[in-house]
């Protein structure tokens, strides 16, 4: 059945909605995505180290210590992961709550180290 010459094909609505927004905001996207990817890194990571520990010891090479080289690395992902939060973050003040729950929380830790006897 073909269609006559003055007649067009009706796109579904949601096809239309998909084609609209990829356009518009495919930097958005993107951005989301890399974001995520930056966030989930540590993961696989952690996973290789625990699971491929000599392989590790390879990569790092002789007389640097793995455990040194890790550390590195992790402080690396860390800061990483605090610049992909604060590129999509809105930093406003905190409500009051959760500075007073941040400095009880403080307090008990101060408290528990001034009565455990080992605290390391």
């Amino acid at each position: 059945m073909e269609k006559a010459l003055g007649e067009e094909r009706k796109i579904p609505q949601f096809l239309v909605f998909l084609t609209s927004t990829m356009h518009a905001s495919s930097v958005g996207m993107w951005h989301g995505l890399i974001v995520a990817v930056v966030i989930l890194l540590p993961f696989p990571f952690y996973w290789y180290l625990w699971n491929f520990p000599e392989r590790w010891m390879q990569i790092c090479g002789k007389g640097v210590n793995p455990s040194h080289r890790m550390a590195q690395v992790s402080h690396l992902l860390k800061a990483l992961q605090i610049f992909a939060l604060l590129s999509v973050a809105t930093i406003s003040r905190p409500p009051l709550i959760c500075i007073a729950l941040l400095a009880f929380g403080q307090y008990l830790n101060y408290r528990y180290l001034l009565t455990a006897t080992s605290y390391l």
